[in-house]
């Protein structure tokens, strides 16, 4: 990520990653108070708040000064509206089954409060809300995707965020709905997510109009160890063939997501390093991949997957150069696809086999190596598609093959395109029927045309000012672009995934619209990014394209960074190893310790616990936390509010508890707004997470950066 330092899952990103290189995180934002446990989750909720601890009792009352000890205990008790907030710790052995239902206005909440380490959810039910868990290292049973995978759903309208699902037996994420129950499981939510290292795909979804959105899929693998502790020694393979080539085991594959059903919205999710090691599996170097066809997204129908039709895809991102391999493998009748507003970096962009239909590919970006010269490799390729549309994309650096329409290309449209080789080679021309040339070419393409992108070295794929592809394109139905912008901006639709705007944001997923809602109300929090950018506070989170990565959870070894610098300036230096005040395991984030050191000589931290001393850095923050802070950065290191009236925040009445007063002057300052109300007073939400948006949002408060 960018500059020097990197948080926690950033760290796990960068030792999986072979090809993309991350730098650090420079902003932050929460507290880090000395000694304080903070563990204020009072929160207003239709209905009880409970709470799990690996020191606790099932025997107990499941509150917070007597919690329960496993998370099934809170999955059994719960009733609509209730919560549960899981104290960080392992709890391995753990894998629970949540069959209890919460309601349209009153969900159930599983809530991880800082690491949670477990081995996942089987979700039989509807209204759940899974949130924050690390969840890893699941059994395995074959074709049991229930045992196997790291969430596993079969209902309605449940959330799965924030968590980090990594080493399991089979997929990261299951939703459950075959041809035999196709709408087992709709309308689900599966957000900001990190999927990395799960065996066949990061997330395989079926049903009904389920959403898919700001997940991360890196580093899937064909052959787990879990798999292949137990097939390897199988009974049906008695002459102990290795992985993937055993006699009863078909299919196994390593992709980024699987689709199959109806509905579905895939938006904002990032598929990337998915590689492919030498022949074999060699454990030793990390490589669990021998043969697979790595796809970043994949459907195809049989008994046990239904057609995938009337999905959409957009502001996706998906880097799969690997020789032979694809973004887009579509199979089985797929129909009434719509893929709009992607930027594609692949050997092939979409493959398709025979019989699929009502394709419409609008406004992406496909780029491929010019090194890598292989007369299979494809752009888009077409074999026998109908009434299909492919309008307003870029072919960028496309060595071998750019559009090949093969066999029918009945009620096909193919216009309002751009090609062009940053080598000065001819890009190749559209083929159509047997591999023929398309003559003459489409009327409105511009082939072999700079499309003028701010630095594609760097993966900024923006338009600069002279584009030929500002206002160049067809009217189609695309409402914004791969940032979130409208569209059109001028008087016409640009061709390309980025809308021409006339400024550019500094980070490829902090469009000028961003904004996000809270209580209800919507918040523009583009400026208050893009402020602390100006000022110097955040590098961003990522270099190759430029992000900052607004959704993701706050940490307090980031935190560290930005208090450090906040109050020494920029050019402040932690101290140089040899470390060791604190006892904390610093192998996921070596990058964190000496910014620990650094609070603690500076006395801003006493830790998080005395006995041994720890510093926790990867503990995530709740808002009640962050006002800490960010009272603290407004008035000063020595700053204490004036003690709490109980009657300003409908959920903190307590007088008594130490996060009411900061709560109640954090809002009177405006650093964090309320999350709702409750009988005509502000709701604060205490427990809930700090994403880096709304850190951003408080700190540009509490430094005055806009007027």
């Amino acid at each position: 990520m960018h500059s020097q330092e990197f948080n926690i899952k950033s760290s796990i990103k960068s030792v999986s990653r072979l090809t993309t290189q991350w730098v650090a995180i420079i902003i932050v934002v929460v507290s880090i108070l000395g000694g304080s446990s903070l563990s204020a989750f009072a929160q207003a909720s239709p209905g009880a708040n409970y709470y799990v601890s690996p020191s606790g009792s099932d025997s107990n009352p499941g509150t917070q000064s007597q919690p329960w000890q496993t998370i099934q205990k809170a999955a059994n008790t719960m009733v609509a509206g209730d919560t549960v907030v899981v104290q960080a710790g392992n709890y391995a052995a753990q894998r629970v089954q949540v069959t209890r239902s919460g309601s349209s206005s009153a969900t159930i909440t599983y809530q991880a409060n800082g690491t949670v380490i477990m081995k996942g959810f089987i979700v039989q039910a509807n209204y759940n809300t899974i949130r924050g868990f690390e969840i890893a290292n699941t059994d395995y049973r074959r074709s049991d995707e229930k045992k196997g995978s790291g969430v596993y759903i079969r209902g309605n309208n449940n959330v799965i965020e924030n968590n980090y699902i990594h080493d399991n037996a089979l997929e990261g994420i299951v939703i459950y709905g075959p041809p035999s129950e196709p709408t087992a499981s709709s309308n689900n939510i599966i957000r900001n997510n990190q999927l990395f290292h799960n065996e066949n795909a990061g997330i395989e979804v079926n049903g009904r109009s389920n959403l898919i959105e700001g997940n991360e899929v890196w580093g899937t693998v064909q052959c787990t160890p879990a798999l292949m502790a137990v097939e390897d020694n199988a009974s049906d393979n008695p002459n102990h063939l290795s992985c993937p080539n055993y006699p009863s085991v078909y299919g196994l594959d390593a992709d980024g997501i699987r689709f199959f059903g109806q509905g579905h919205i895939f938006r904002n999710n990032s598929i990337h390093d998915i590689l492919l090691g030498p022949p074999g599996i060699n454990p030793a170097i990390g490589d669990f991949n021998d043969d697979p066809h790595i796809d970043c997204f994949q459907t195809w129908s049989n008994t046990y997957n239904e057609v995938a039709q009337n999905i959409i895809f957009e502001q996706n991102y998906c880097e799969n150069l690997t020789r032979g391999m694809s973004a887009f493998m579509l199979d089985g009748g797929s129909n009434n696809l719509t893929i709009r507003n992607n930027i594609i970096k692949a050997f092939t962009g979409i493959n398709t086999q025979t019989g699929l239909h009502h394709l419409y590919l609008y406004n992406n970006i496909f780029i491929n190596d010019l090194s890598i010269v292989d007369p299979g490799s494809f752009a888009i390729l077409f074999y026998n598609v109908s009434y299909s549309q492919v309008e307003n994309n870029i072919f960028y650096n496309q060595p071998n093959q750019t559009i090949a329409a093969i066999g029918s290309t009945t009620g096909q449209v193919i216009d309002y395109n751009m090609a062009f080789n940053s080598d000065g080679s001819n890009a190749p021309c559209i083929k159509v029927g047997n591999y023929i040339c398309a003559n003459p070419p489409p009327a409105h393409d511009q082939w072999n045309v700079d499309p003028h992108f701010t630095n594609p070295g760097i993966s900024d794929y923006h338009l600069q000012p002279d584009s030929p592809a500002i206002d160049a394109g067809l009217a189609v139905p695309v409402t914004n672009d791969y940032d979130g912008n409208p569209r059109p901006f001028g008087w016409g639709f640009d061709i390309g995934a980025l809308e021409y705007s006339g400024a550019t944001s500094p980070f490829a997923d902090v469009p000028f619209s961003y904004s996000t809602t809270l209580g209800g109300v919507e918040y523009l929090l583009y400026p208050y990014i893009h402020a602390l950018y100006e000022g110097g506070y955040t590098a961003g989170c990522n270099t190759n394209p430029p992000m900052y990565c607004p959704n993701q959870i706050m940490s307090r070894a980031e935190s560290a960074v930005f208090m450090l610098r906040a109050d020494f300036g920029s050019a402040y230096a932690p101290p140089v190893a040899p470390w060791g005040t604190f006892t904390d395991n610093w192998s996921l984030g070596p990058w964190a310790e000496k910014w620990a050191e650094g609070m603690w000589d500076a006395g801003m931290t006493a830790g998080c616990q005395t006995n041994p001393l720890k510093f926790c850095p990867w503990d995530q923050f709740t808002r009640v936390q962050a006002t800490v802070f960010g009272l603290r950065i407004k008035f000063g290191l020595s700053y204490t509010p004036p003690p709490a009236s109980g009657t300003l925040l409908a959920d903190m009445i307590d007088t008594g508890n130490w996060g009411t007063k900061w709560a109640e002057q954090a809002y009177l300052e405006g650093l964090l707004p309320a999350c709702g109300t409750q009988n005509g007073k502000p709701l604060f939400c205490p427990n809930d997470l700090v994403t880096r948006a709304w850190a951003a949002y408080m700190i540009v408060k509490a430094k005055g950066l806009l007027p």
